[in-house]
C-alpha cells in the first residue's frame, strides 16, 4: 500500500511539474504586454514639471483692503470688495492660486512663447491668478492691481511695455500659450521698489503680463527666420522646439512644420541674435530632449539630437535658464 501511494505521489508530481514547465515556457503568454507609455502628450510633460510652481493664500475679510507679497517678489493689491462671483454671494474664506514667470527656462516649462500672432514681445513679468470661494464658485476680480519688481532682461523697453493676457496658438504637437491685447494698463515707476516697479491695472482671472513689442529698429537688427531639425525624433506631433534669446526675455516657439523640419515665424527673429534651442520629444511615449546654443545668423537650418532624460532632469534644465 505504502508503494502504491509513493507511485500515485510521484505521478502527481510529475504531472504537476510539467504543467509549470508547459506554462513557464509557453512563449505566447509573454507576447503582447507592451511597456506602457510613459506620457501621451507633451502637454503631460509640462503639467508634470509645473506642479510645484503654485502658491496659495488665503483672503478671510473682502470688506477691508487687502496685500500680499509673493514669492517671486510681487505685491498684489486688493481693494474693498474686489471679488465678485457671477450672480452669487462671495463666501469667504477665498483661496487665491498664483503663479508668476520671470526667468526663460520657466517660461518654457510652462509651454509658452512671448509672442502676439507672429510677433515677438519682451516680457517684463508673467503670472497667472484666479480665486474661489469656500464654496468651490470662481470669484471674479475688479479693481485689483499687480506690482511688478523689474527684474527681466528688458532694457531699453520699460516705458513701452502692454497689458496683455493669455491665449493658445498652435503648433503640430498641440498648443503652446501666447499673448493677446487687454483693456488694462502698464506704467513704469524708476522710483518705485528696490530697482524700479511695473503697475497692471485691471488684472483678470487667467494669465496676466506686461511686454513689449520687440523692436527691430531699436537694435539695429535686419528681422529673419531659422529651421531646426531634430535628426532622432520621431515627428513634430510629438516632438516641440523653443528658442530663448540671450538679449532679452524673449520665447519663441518654432510653430511651422515641413518635411525639412520645423521653423520660427517668417520675419520674427532679430538676424545676429544668439540663444539656446530647446527641443522635447516622445519617443515611443519616453521623454527625450535636448539643446544647443547657436547664433542666427538668417535663414539657418540647425540640426541637433535629443537624448532620454527625466522630468526632473528637465525641470533642473530649463529651470537654470535666466
Amino acid at each position: 500500500m505504502k508503494k502504491m501511494k509513493s507511485i500515485a505521489l510521484t505521478a502527481a508530481f510529475s504531472i504537476g511539474a510539467l504543467g509549470f514547465y508547459q506554462c513557464t515556457n509557453d512563449e505566447n503568454l509573454f507576447e503582447g504586454f507592451e511597456n506602457e507609455p510613459d506620457f501621451e502628450t507633451l502637454q503631460e510633460v509640462h503639467d508634470l514639471i509645473t506642479q510645484s510652481d503654485t502658491v496659495y493664500f488665503t483672503v478671510v475679510d473682502i470688506e477691508i483692503p487687502q496685500d500680499f507679497n509673493t514669492p517671486g517678489g510681487m505685491r498684489i493689491h486688493f481693494p474693498v470688495s474686489s471679488f465678485g462671483t457671477n450672480g452669487g454671494e462671495v463666501i469667504t474664506p477665498i483661496k487665491i492660486k498664483l503663479v508668476e514667470l520671470y526667468k526663460r527656462g520657466d517660461i518654457v516649462r510652462h509651454n509658452m512663447q512671448t509672442y502676439t500672432n507672429q510677433n515677438p514681445l519682451v516680457s517684463a513679468g508673467i503670472f497667472w491668478i484666479s480665486g474661489i470661494d469656500v464654496n468651490g464658485t470662481e470669484v471674479i476680480f475688479s479693481g485689483v492691481t499687480a506690482y511688478i519688481p523689474r527684474q527681466t532682461d528688458a532694457a531699453g523697453y520699460e516705458n513701452n511695455m502692454n497689458y496683455l493676457t493669455g491665449m493658445t496658438q498652435t503648433k503640430p504637437s498641440g498648443t503652446v500659450n501666447s499673448w493677446t491685447a487687454s483693456s488694462g494698463t502698464v506704467v513704469f515707476d524708476e522710483t518705485a521698489g528696490l530697482n524700479g516697479e511695473y503697475t497692471l491695472d485691471q488684472v483678470n482671472s487667467g494669465w496676466n503680463s506686461a511686454q513689449a513689442l520687440y523692436d527691430f529698429d531699436l537694435n539695429a537688427q535686419e528681422p529673419t527666420q531659422f529651421k531646426v531639425q531634430v535628426t532622432n525624433a520621431p515627428g513634430f506631433d510629438k516632438t516641440e522646439v523653443f528658442f530663448t534669446n540671450n538679449d532679452y526675455t524673449v520665447v519663441s516657439a518654432l510653430t511651422q512644420a515641413d518635411a525639412d523640419g520645423i521653423s520660427t515665424f517668417t520675419g520674427s527673429i532679430p538676424k545676429g541674435v544668439s540663444g539656446k534651442l530647446i527641443a522635447i520629444s516622445l519617443i515611443d511615449g519616453a521623454l527625450n530632449f535636448g539643446t544647443q546654443d547657436v547664433t542666427v545668423n538668417g535663414d539657418d537650418t540647425f540640426t541637433m539630437t535629443v537624448s532620454p532624460g527625466e522630468p526632473a532632469e528637465l525641470q533642473a534644465l530649463l529651470t537654470a535658464i535666466p
